[in-house]
């Protein structure tokens, strides 16, 4: 415990004035990519109580409405959920850890923007773009989408495994190829000998995760059966391109190689890549599996020179640029994390997000 408090004492606590001074001082985009569930509202173990309450939804509202911000919501939560949740809200969304995401209203726009300026440069031989007039970037009006395009702007948004997207319906994007769904039937009959010996604990379905939830377990005797259940799942699953993912008082059975940073990734090829478009990058979250998150958008170092610019004790720092954009990758709670600072609790990322969507 004394080394892992140690590692979380490196941590600076994020100062909001900072954030506020670097968003006004942005000369390009800014993306904004928000945890749900023990980030933007306190978790809740079953789905009909977990939706977001007004407040919540105004401040995504004023958020997004700020000029030229894209805003996002990262969630382990289905489709289903997301749809019902945030239909009227122009915030992107991401579900199930990354398998699918869809862009906010105005990203989709920037991105038709993008797909206009190609076609024309393609037309007038000054550019190059794939052939195929609905290939040219994920997300627009085609059915599918070029893997060499893909796997080129992904590579262009700050590296990692290119991933193509595929267009499923309703603006909704999968990064997760055609996967038989026989493994889970061979896992859900597990899952449920492990709910019915930990009460309190629960299983939920989605389109391709499968999770078994103990937040309202005993803490102790829920984590020692998530821990023999996390072995036995190892055991069937090592011949399957499927991985096991410890989460908040949860354990999820998911694709191997998709997660929340890849969402991520894809939305900025999307959007033209992380050099081209933007200059401040925001995340906040408070779980494991936004800790790829952290990592990703902290790695885009490697792609800007100088060093990024960092806020010292007094606050002053130097605005963002092209060739070092502001970066804030911030956990919540204080704990060891990939993220360069922490925020305490769930009020005072309502605090930051109010502060930010009531900018003039």
């Amino acid at each position: 415990n004394t080394i892992k408090d140690d590692l979380a004492s490196r941590i600076p606590r994020l100062k909001p004035e900072v954030v506020v001074n670097w968003f006004k001082e942005s000369k390009k985009k800014k993306l904004i990519l928000v945890d749900y569930d023990g980030t933007l509202t306190s978790a809740h173990r079953l789905p009909e109580y977990a939706a977001p309450s007004e407040p919540v939804l105004e401040r995504l509202r004023r958020l997004a409405q700020q000029p030229d911000t894209f805003v996002y919501v990262l969630s382990g939560r289905s489709r289903a959920h997301l749809d019902l949740w945030f239909d009227n809200i122009p915030v992107g969304v991401s579900a199930e850890h990354g398998c699918f995401y869809r862009h906010p209203p105005a990203a989709a726009a920037y991105i038709e923007s993008l797909a206009a300026a190609s076609a024309s440069a393609e037309a007038g031989g000054t550019g190059l773009v794939s052939s195929d007039s609905n290939a040219s970037l994920p997300g627009l009006s085609g059915a599918a989408v070029s893997p060499t395009a893909s796997a080129l702007s992904l590579a262009a948004a700050g590296g990692g495994t290119a991933r193509a997207p595929r267009r499923i319906g309703d603006g909704w994007l999968t990064l997760v190829d055609q996967i038989d769904p026989a493994w889970r039937d061979e896992l859900r009959p597990l899952f449920q000998h492990y709910t019915e010996r930990t009460p309190g604990s629960s299983i939920e379905e989605k389109e391709i995760n499968l999770t078994w939830d103990y937040r309202e377990a005993d803490p102790e005797f829920g984590s020692w059966q998530a821990a023999e259940l996390h072995v036995n799942l190892e055991k069937i699953l090592s011949h399957l391109p499927v991985s096991v993912i410890l989460g908040q008082k949860t354990l999820e059975v998911r694709p191997s190689m998709v997660d929340k940073a890849n969402a991520v990734r894809a939305v900025l090829a999307d959007l033209g890549g992380a050099r081209a478009s933007f200059d401040f990058f925001m995340c906040v979250g408070d779980g494991k599996t936004d800790e790829v998150v952290f990592q990703f958008l902290n790695e885009l170092d490697a792609v800007a020179a100088p060093p990024l610019p960092q806020a010292d004790a007094s606050n002053t720092l130097l605005p963002p640029t092209e060739a070092a954009p502001a970066i804030v990758t911030c956990t919540v709670g204080k704990k060891r994390s990939e993220a360069r600072y922490y925020l305490d609790s769930v009020r005072d990322v309502e605090s930051l997000l109010d502060r930010l969507g009531n900018l003039k």
